[in-house]
């Protein structure tokens, strides 16, 4: 792909984003707008970092991982994900996870999760495996590709704060 069209579907992302989203640090465009394009060719990649979309309620959180539901790569959104969907769906999408409402990565101990898809699936190759207690053998789930991850309180672990581009969102000036 030339520069010119980069810099062409870069703007235009921004553009469409500036359209349906109030963020107020203006570089919060172009942080979303990268990682839409990145979804698109994040296999040409050895690591890819997730999104973080943080604020308080009402902030448009999940008006954000709507639009990226519609811009990003083969994307699900889901909430509420049961663990073993989420490993199911991460290998067979090869795509972009949105997650909303990730409250339970705010908290010391996340029951909602198993932290080891988020905390490997940054890295291409990334895998994690589970025992299959009906067939008595281990399977092997990929887990590599963007994540968005959108919740109120941000992410308890340091180790996988480590691996997010922060956004934080705010409610706009005189309310909703």
């Amino acid at each position: 792909m030339e520069l010119t069209s980069l810099t062409h579907a870069l703007l235009e992302t921004i553009k469409i984003l500036k359209k349906y989203v109030y963020l107020k640090d203006p570089s919060s465009y172009l942080i979303l707008a990268l990682f839409i394009l990145l979804t698109h060719c994040f296999k040409n990649f050895d690591t890819v970092p997730y999104l973080l979309i943080t604020g308080p309620y009402g902030s448009g959180k999940t008006l954000i991982l709507e639009l990226l539901n519609l811009l990003c790569h083969r994307p699900l959104l889901a909430s509420q994900i049961s663990k073993a969907a989420f490993y199911h769906v991460i290998h067979r999408l090869q795509g972009t996870l949105l997650i909303d409402e990730a409250e339970g990565l705010s908290k010391r101990y996340q029951n909602d999760f198993d932290m080891a898809i988020l905390l490997h699936g940054y890295k291409a190759g990334g895998f994690v495996v589970k025992v299959d207690a009906g067939k008595r053998k281990h399977v092997k789930f990929r887990c590599f590709g963007p994540k968005a991850i959108a919740n109120i309180g941000g992410i308890y672990s340091k180790q996988l704060r480590s691996r997010c581009i922060i956004l934080k969102t705010t409610e706009m000036e005189g309310g909703n």
